[in-house]
């Protein structure tokens, strides 16, 4: 099981804060696929989604979000209208209860992990009525794990 919320702080005409936090636990005898991932684009993004694995974790995210322009009506081919592109910067810490070793399934009892990181949002919509969001992101774990350095992430959020 696992539980995450979320809250949007407007700052002002152009910025937000947003601030994420969840958590989860792993009952019983797992199977690998049934552990808890601290790491990836969903949570802490310094951080591979197969490497941060445990029975429980729990982890908060702070994302301050600048907006560029707005009210755009950039057309790509009648079918896609970019209307607004944010900046956007981001930490996180978390912490991961009985980590399993991918290799061993055996681990220490907590680890801390913190990363942090920037990117661009950009707002879009197609047809007319679909919002939806890219998101281009690059972070890096600051505590705890390996981590990839610098990961990049692209990723596509929609809305319905």
């Amino acid at each position: 099981m696992a539980v995450r919320g979320s809250i949007t702080l407007p700052l002002g005409t152009r910025s937000a804060l947003m601030l994420v936090a969840g958590g989860g636990a792993t009952v019983g005898t797992p199977l690998p696929g049934e552990l808890q991932a601290l790491g990836g684009l969903a949570v802490m993004r310094g951080f591979r989604s197969n490497e941060l694995l445990g029975r429980g974790r729990a982890y908060v995210v702070a994302e301050h979000r600048y907006t560029l322009v707005a009210d755009l009506a950039w057309n790509i081919l009648d079918a896609l209208y970019v209307r607004e592109i944010q900046l956007g910067v981001f930490a996180g810490a978390g912490v991961l209860f009985d980590e399993a070793d991918r290799t061993t399934q055996q681990g220490r009892d907590v680890a801390f992990v913190a990363d942090a990181g920037g990117g661009l949002r950009i707002h879009f919509h197609y047809g007319g009525v679909q919002p939806g969001m890219m998101i281009i992101d690059i972070a890096a774990p600051i505590a705890g794990g390996q981590g990839l350095g610098v990961a990049p992430y692209i990723a596509f959020d929609q809305y319905y």
